[in-house]
């Protein structure tokens, strides 16, 4: 099982634009994104339950999506789970640089 991007299959690309790629390569991350927008700030396990994906999976993608930059934890005082937003300015400028990259 092949976890992640083939990395020689995009050698002459930025690294910004293989964050990009990452970062909305998968629908359920698109999804993650979407359901974040709308809902922000909420919980994980929220997420899980709009986007309709197991609570596992939605850790994984949303761990790939904060190492991104995208997705953004809010520690809350007494509160156990933090809460998600989304980075809207970081989301734009990967997306802008993915548009590029594929001359859109």
């Amino acid at each position: 099982m092949m976890l992640g991007m083939p990395r020689r299959a995009f050698t002459d690309l930025p690294p910004e634009v293989l964050a990009a790629i990452e970062a909305f390569g998968t629908p359920a991350r698109v999804a993650i994104v979407d359901a974040l927008r709308t809902y922000e700030p909420t919980t994980k396990t929220h997420i899980a339950e709009v986007v309709g994906i197991d609570y596992k999976v939605t850790l994984y993608h949303m761990g790939i999506l904060e190492r991104l930059g995208v997705v953004i934890p809010e520690k809350m005082p007494g509160r156990k789970q933090a809460l998600y937003s989304v980075d809207v300015t970081r989301a734009r400028e990967l997306h802008m640089l993915l548009a590029r990259a594929l001359g859109i």
